[in-house]
């Protein structure tokens, strides 16, 4: 036998014993006949079926094939196509205990990854749990098949596809081209949010600290006119008249300066309007005189 073989020597028909690789006899049929079997190469069994009639051949061209539409936890469609690797563990169960061990394979590993779909969304049979899937099917597969005794090992679980129906993957990518739309907006207001909130907390800073010394500038003035008022008091209780007069004077000048001034004359027995003339503009004066006889 070749390094990847073992045989079950057969006894009248019952299972005598098993050989491993290399050169081995066994006693000339009909009293003994060996079952070879590769049990080291690398078996493969995929999803779906293979369209047999004319109809079936023209329903999986349009993609339609049911077998491969699986129930999400969400209540969806999503097409799986997968293959399954798989190698002979246990000769004597594996050539006794199923007569359609292939079939057997693939039928449980379409129960499993449906079992597996059935607990997972749409959004992340599509995306991000792929290899979760993966695990959990891999694991299941091979506890139904340690259950169905048929002594085989999954080498390895490869997803093909996962994607929406064909009939509705067009609209299927227009919802994620939303979402996607979705998102960078979001992404985009959030960016906008940061931004504009640190100047706005900065502004209203601003605003208080302005709007504090405002409030102390007002006080302190405050403050101020009522000690001068006190101060004010205080010398017209100590002398009523001389602070009467001193009050009316500071108004006068205060009301009066920057009104202009008219001196009116009744000395000897005549009577004269002339205007005054302030000191801090006669040189204001002087200058427009020499100006108008220079353009003379």
């Amino acid at each position: 036998m070749k390094e990847n073989e073992k045989a079950v020597i057969l006894r009248f028909g019952k299972v005598n014993r098993t050989t491993d690789p290399g050169l081995r006899y066994h006693l000339p049929s009909p009293i003994e006949k060996a079952l070879v079997v590769p049990v080291s190469t690398i078996n493969i069994v995929r999803s779906g079926t293979t369209p047999g009639t004319q109809s079936e051949r023209a329903f999986a061209l349009r993609g339609s094939n049911v077998q491969d539409l699986m129930l999400t936890g969400d209540e969806n469609l999503v097409k799986v196509r997968f293959t399954v690797q798989w190698f002979v563990k246990d000769i004597s169960n594996f050539l006794f205990n199923d007569p359609r061990p292939m079939d057997t394979v693939k039928v449980a590993a379409e129960s499993a990854f449906r079992e597996v779909i059935a607990q997972t969304s749409l959004a992340g049979a599509l995306t991000t749990e792929k290899a979760e899937i993966i695990v959990a099917s891999k694991k299941l597969l091979q506890r139904l098949l340690n259950e169905y005794q048929i002594g085989i090992e999954v080498a390895q679980i490869n997803l093909e596809e996962v994607n929406p129906p064909d009939t509705v993957i067009d609209a299927f990518r227009d919802v994620q081209r939303a979402r996607a739309d979705l998102e960078s907006k979001i992404n985009e207001a959030k960016a906008y949010q940061n931004s504009i909130i640190p100047v706005a907390r900065g502004q209203g800073r601003q605003l208080t600290e302005n709007a504090e010394a405002t409030k102390q500038a007002r006080i302190e003035l405050a403050t101020g006119e009522a000690e001068r008022f006190l101060l004010v008091l205080k010398a017209y209780q100590a002398a009523p008249d001389v602070t009467m007069k001193r009050l009316l004077i500071e108004n006068a000048e205060e009301v009066l300066a920057d009104l202009p001034k008219i001196i009116i004359s009744g000395g000897n027995g005549t009577q004269g309007v002339l205007p005054y003339l302030p000191i801090d503009r006669i040189g204001v004066a002087k200058r427009t005189n020499s100006k108008t006889a220079g353009a003379k």
